[in-house]
């Protein structure tokens, strides 16, 4: 069974967000802070650097592509924190189990309920009822 690694900020190599290859990642800054802003845009180029010196990108060796960092926390692709669903899992229950994916960062309690609703679809593919998830588990678990 691979082992999935979730993408963590600065770290050298994780499983791409984008295309779940693990890779080595490359971090760079969005911006450099200037030095010396002329005077009718200090502030102005003072917030606008202050901003943008805590985005980072992170780019996969493996799809090329970026992951954007804000502050050490990622903010896209907003899936990047789950394993890409298996290759045999039924496409109903794929279904499901990608849209908590996308939205576990900004809905845990809403990935939760999709994540719930998976389960139960997938007990009914293994032949349970799909009535009642936990008499469906309980009876998975004594077939183990």
């Amino acid at each position: 069974m691979e082992r999935h690694v979730s993408a963590t900020h600065r770290s050298s190599s994780f499983n791409c967000p984008s295309c779940g290859a693990f890779a080595h990642q490359t971090w760079t800054y969005a911006l450099k802070q200037s030095q010396t802003p002329s005077t009718q845009t200090r502030q102005m180029s003072y917030a606008i650097a202050n901003y943008a010196s805590n985005v980072e990108f992170a780019t996969c060796s493996h799809c090329k592509a970026d992951s954007i960092w804000l502050n050490s926390q990622m903010i896209h692709p907003s899936s990047g924190i789950a394993p890409l669903p298996n290759f045999d899992m039924p496409d109903d229950v794929k279904e499901d189990y990608i849209e908590a994916r996308e939205i576990i960062g900004k809905s845990p309690k809403g990935a939760a309920a999709l994540l719930r609703l998976a389960v139960q679809k997938l007990c009914k593919h293994l032949g349970e009822q799909g009535d009642n998830i936990n008499t469906d588990i309980k009876n998975l678990v004594q077939i183990l």
